[in-house]
Parts: structure tokens; sequence; C-alpha cells
């Protein structure tokens, strides 16, 4: 299975998040990696910490998922 998730900005500064799924809700495999992509662009690939937080960089006024 797998999750999509959208981060818009409406800033004029980039801004950077913790997010963390709450685990009742989505499991991750032990080897989950997330593609990241960066207003169109694709990012690098990222790998959630054991809680199954990560981090997301936004851009001014922009979108990553």
């Amino acid at each position: 299975k797998r999750v999509a998730l959208a981060f818009t900005n409406h800033s004029k500064s980039a801004v950077t998040s913790r997010v963390r799924l709450a685990p009742e809700l989505v499991t991750l495999a032990p080897d989950a990696r997330l593609r990241v992509w960066h207003d169109g662009q694709p990012g690098p690939v990222a790998t959630p910490a054991a809680d199954g937080s990560f981090e997301i960089a936004v851009s001014p006024e922009g979108v990553s998922a």
C-alpha cells in the first residue's frame, strides 16, 4: 500500500517541519523509503526515523509531496 501526502507553504519564507505519522493509522515497513518531490521536481529519497517521523522542507509559496 502507498500513502501520498502534500505540503504547501503560502509564506514568502522556506519552511521545514517534522511530521510524524500516527502508527495506529499508518504502518511503515522497516525498510520504508520516502520519495520526495519539491515544486514538481524529484528530490532525494528519504528514510523515516524509527518513530515514523520525517522532515519535509517546502520552498516559499511552494509545494512538496
